[in-house]
């Protein structure tokens, strides 16, 4: 628990902090946080700023960490205004982890009675380890102050004393009870009180005493267990706090002789016990002994002797019994003596399945045995092989051995070795060959150098013996399988048991959307076959690590982190790549890739329209293009819409608030993210702009077309029932005009022209302008690319683009006009041809007199003359 108390005088005003009453204050800088302490008694502290190192609000550091690095401001503690002088500020201090610029292990607290957090400007400045400090600021005049430092340090345990000028309350000292406990038969308690001249008062039934307690007359005896209570009154009858000791009468422990270890098997759980016979030591490592009679035993605990292998242990030491995973155990020994003498004892030959409960803890030898993924086998049977207690080294050859050790039994029964005895084999081991890891299937062979020999396997895991499968020739595995073999020569004599494992590898699954990739299971690798556009790409302030989010053509979302491919916005990444599902912080992403490949197309990316409460993770709509519209910005990094917000996450493309964001409304264009809790990755931050309806009555075209003049050459557009300007112009090829209203002062105008996007004063309207809507703006003239009539129509329905020209809400959609022998050859022509005077034939008209031969859609032909 962090505290910070105040010492006022001769006694002490204390605030307890804790976990559950430390608040949040707001963001600090680069990661810390401000908090604001209470006393638990609903008083704010706020006058201390306190920097901590938390996370969250809920973060489990219970210290305070003070860091000051290079041109950086330290991270300090602010004493407010007290009103009295502060004498002594002392703490508990830790600068061992992560010192100062790869300094040592101390660094220099500063104390200070300014608002400073320069190591110059300092009152009291003391050099500190770990441990405990006090700064003395007797000799400064300090109201308040600030404590930095000049490394980085951790601090907890704050008392600040001060001086108020102020005497202290007399107070009586609180009694003092003194006696044994415990105690076996009884203990004399005696009372005394400092204050001079008290009385004092108890009782001996647990209640509170008062004035009309027991007076305390002189030291009395207890002969059971009891609490005793005492209080004090002064002359004035002031009374002090009550003091409380509790006296144990502690029952004599009676004692069970037991001689032998059956004998001790027979005890019910806790009995306290006496050993009496001798015993001799098979084994004895740290706290645990194991030693035998005619049976085994464990003794767990401080022995207090060391016990040599095969030692005779002398009787007359005491422990209780006790059950400790399903076996007998001796805990709580004391009394042991040293050894006396030796015995020749021989381990108990043993097979596997002998070692059980009832056999547990004896010395004891498995012959013939070999190891097989941490067990003894021996033919069919086999026991669990425990070497963490005597960490004696397993062989790894296959061999057969002869294993001494102990019995012994932890739930399950154990063999714990302390010998491997290698017994000679002349039959070579067989060698198993086949292909691993396969797909589909492998073929396995099995040989032996040993000439005649017999070889037998298995392909379950289990040890073979000459009553397993004969091998006579090769086989063939479909699934994952472990074989093992095993050769004998006509004497009857066996090899060591040959092991090797085949494993089947599945084809990883294939997902074609973000759907089917979120239903995999974590870590799972696959293949995806379906289309992904990317959205953004952006590398850490590190280099380390990239982040690429891309969607599917559902519009379903997913991190790429790491890929080894980069894309721009709109690639279109190519299907075949492999990757791991995995999920980093609380929601899915992508790692390991492999055979991902360059763009070699693009998509567009329309952002989908969010709110703050729909970027969640259940359900999951993450990482794919979106907007959050008609938001507005908080100051703490928050994008809100409505009664819904959601934290921003500026930094991952460099996208930050405007700084004149108060009071307006923006779309937000952006990537919804997840790190723990929800955010939005801003990559366009958009100002909404509320549009102005012009008051136009009348509009006109006016150009250079037909031989026009701009003065001359005004033709009206006409007003119909939707609101919108319409008409049909005659223009020239590489015509220019422009639309023109009157303006509110006679005789003035208000020109609307188009966007300039190429530089050369005029916007072209070409096949693919037609039939769109162009934004109006005070700027270069439109001019179409072909001669022929212009159906021209004006509609208030959108707003221009912000950097250009005049904001008046106004589209214009052309749309030029067919001729008759278009409209003819739209219904009636199946096929049409021009001749020019040189009798040369084209698809396309001639420049100049063209004959237009048209082969009708009911077989016959119409021949007319053209001028183009």
């Amino acid at each position: 628990m962090m505290m910070l108390m105040l010492a006022i005088g001769a006694w002490a005003a204390t605030v307890t902090l804790s976990n559950a009453n430390i608040v949040a204050a707001g963001d600090g800088v680069g990661g810390y946080q401000s908090w604001t302490l209470t006393d638990g008694s609903n008083n704010v502290w706020n006058a201390y700023a306190i920097k901590n190192k938390h996370s969250n609000a809920t973060s489990a550091y219970h210290f305070l960490q003070i860091k000051k690095y290079a041109s950086e401001v330290a991270y300090y503690i602010q004493v407010p205004e007290l009103g009295a002088k502060i004498t002594s500020i002392e703490m508990t201090v830790s600068s061992s982890n992560k010192p100062m610029d790869g300094g040592g292990n101390t660094a220099t607290l500063f104390f200070s009675d300014s608002n400073t957090t320069s190591a110059e400007d300092t009152g009291v400045a003391s050099a500190i380890g770990d441990g405990s400090v006090t700064i003395d600021c007797s000799s400064l005049d300090l109201t308040h102050g600030f404590i930095t430092a000049s490394g980085a340090v951790r601090i907890w345990d704050v008392t600040v004393t001060i001086d108020d000028g102020t005497e202290p309350p007399v107070t009586v000292a609180t009694p003092v009870i003194t006696g044994e406990t415990p105690f076996d038969e009884n203990t004399e308690v005696t009372i005394t009180c400092a204050t001079e001249g008290a009385s004092i008062y108890y009782t001996l039934d647990g209640a509170d005493p008062t004035s009309a307690s027991t007076p305390y007359a002189g030291a009395f005896e207890l002969t059971e267990t009891t609490t005793v209570k005492a209080i004090a009154y002064d002359a004035t009858g002031a009374a002090s706090s009550v003091a409380t000791k509790e006296f144990v009468k502690e029952e004599p422990v009676v004692l069970t002789n037991v001689a032998t270890v059956a004998e001790f098997n027979a005890l019910p759980d806790n009995t306290v016990f006496t050993f009496t016979g001798s015993l001799v030591a098979t084994g004895q490592t740290g706290k645990y002994l194991y030693a035998e009679d005619s049976d085994g035993i464990l003794i767990y605990g401080n022995i207090g002797q060391t016990y040599s292998d095969l030692a005779v242990i002398p009787g007359g030491w005491t422990g209780k019994k006790t059950t400790y995973a399903g076996a007998p155990e001796a805990a709580d020994p004391a009394g042991f003596a040293a050894a006396t003498d030796h015995a020749d004892l021989a381990p108990e030959e043993m097979t596997p399945a002998q070692v059980t409960v009832d056999n547990a803890f004896r010395y004891a030898v498995i012959r013939g045995a070999t190891i097989d993924n941490g067990n003894l086998v021996v033919g069919n049977e086999s026991v669990a092989l425990y070497n963490s207690r005597f960490n004696v080294d397993v062989p790894t050859d296959g061999g057969v051995y002869d294993v001494i050790g102990i019995t012994g039994f932890f739930n399950n029964p154990q063999f714990m070795p302390l010998e491997f005895v290698p017994q000679a084999v002349d039959v070579a081991t067989p060698v198993i060959e086949g292909e691993t890891p396969f797909t589909e299937s492998t073929q396995v062979t099995i040989t032996c150098d040993t000439e005649g020999a017999s070889i037998y396997y298995t392909i379950d895991g289990t040890v073979p013996t000459n009553e397993s499968t004969a091998y006579t020739a090769s086989f063939e595995l479909t699934e994952s399988a472990t074989v093992k073999a095993i050769a004998y020569d006509a004497t009857g004599a066996a090899s060591a048991v040959a092991s090797k494992e085949f494993v089947k590898e599945e084809p990883a699954p294939t997902c074609a959307t973000v759907t089917e990739i979120l239903a995999l299971e974590n870590n799972t690798v696959f293949t995806f076959t379906g289309t992904m556009t990317a959205v953004a790409q952006a590398t850490s302030a590190n280099g380390n690590s990239k982040y690429l989010y891309a969607q599917d053509a559902d519009g379903v979302g997913m991190l790429f982190f790491n890929a080894p491919v980069d894309y721009n916005k709109g690639d279109v990444i190519p299907a075949g790549w492999e990757a791991k599902r995995t999920n980093y912080k609380g929601a899915p992403e992508l790692t390991t890739f492999s055979n991902m490949t360059a763009a070699t197309e693009t998509a567009e990316l329309t952002a989908a329209e969010m709110t703050p409460a729909q970027v969640t993770v259940e359900p999951y709509n993450l990482f794919h293009y979106a907007v959050i519209k008609g938001a507005s910005l908080g100051e703490n990094g928050t994008i809100v819409a409505g009664e819904e917000s959601v934290a921003s996450y500026c930094d991952r493309f460099g996208v930050y608030f405007p700084e004149d964001y108060e009071g307006k409304t923006f779309d937000v264009y952006g990537i919804p993210s997840w790190y723990n809790n929800a955010q939005f990755m801003p990559l366009e931050i958009v100002e909404v702009v509320e549009p102005v309806e012009p008051e136009i009555e009348q509009l006109y075209v006016v150009g250079t077309f037909n031989g026009w003049s701009q003065v001359d050459g005004m033709i009206e557009l006409t007003e119909n029932e939707n609101n919108e300007f319409e008409g049909t112009v005659e223009l020239e090829a590489n015509a220019e005009f422009k639309l023109i209203a009157p303006a509110e002062e006679e005789g003035e105008w208000i020109w609307f022209g188009g966007q300039d996007n190429n530089g050369v004063g005029y916007y072209e309207i070409n096949a693919s302008q037609l039939n769109t809507e162009i934004a109006l703006v005070d700027g270069a003239n439109f001019k179409v690319v072909e001669g022929g009539s212009y159906d021209i129509t004006v509609k208030g329905i959108t707003l221009a683009p912000e950097e250009k020209g005049v904001q008046e809400p106004l589209v214009m959609v052309v749309t030029k006009t067919p001729t008759a022998i278009e409209a003819i050859n739209m219904e009636n022509v199946k096929a049409v041809r021009y001749y020019n005077v040189a009798g040369v034939e084209s698809a396309t008209p001639f420049q100049g007199v063209n004959i237009v031969v048209r082969e009708m859609t009911d077989g016959t032909k119409n021949v007319t003359k053209m001028i183009k």
